[in-house]
């Protein structure tokens, strides 16, 4: 069952002394953080001072200046744990024509309000 004798002898002392609450599982400490609250806050101001930084970049920064190597995952959450947003735009295509686009825009009639 995958199961080693002292998890059941713990399992019969626990059921003997309280009830099935005493089985339930407890929450842990969960994993500890890489980076330190000092180190996180510097990746704020990063953030606060160019917001056009992408995920490979804050990556690459911390490598060099704090030498922590960080997936790209990691990095993503740590953003959205700093309640900022990664946002891209849109790819453009290589053909595109920005003169069209500024000739559309004076030719279209604008909704009346």
């Amino acid at each position: 069952m995958g199961v080693t004798k002292a998890s059941v002898i713990s399992w019969i002392k626990a059921l003997r002394d309280g009830s099935f609450e005493t089985l339930s599982v407890k929450p842990g400490r969960g994993r500890k953080s890489l980076l330190s609250p000092s180190q996180q806050e510097e990746i704020r101001k990063w953030l606060e001072s160019d917001p056009q930084l992408t995920i490979e970049s804050i990556q690459q920064k911390i490598s060099k200046t704090m030498q922590v190597k960080l997936g790209r995952s990691t990095v993503h959450r740590l953003i959205k744990k700093m309640r900022f947003s990664y946002i891209t735009p849109r790819p453009e295509h290589h053909k595109k024509n920005q003169g069209d686009e500024v000739e559309f825009k004076k030719k279209s009639i604008k909704p009346s309000k």
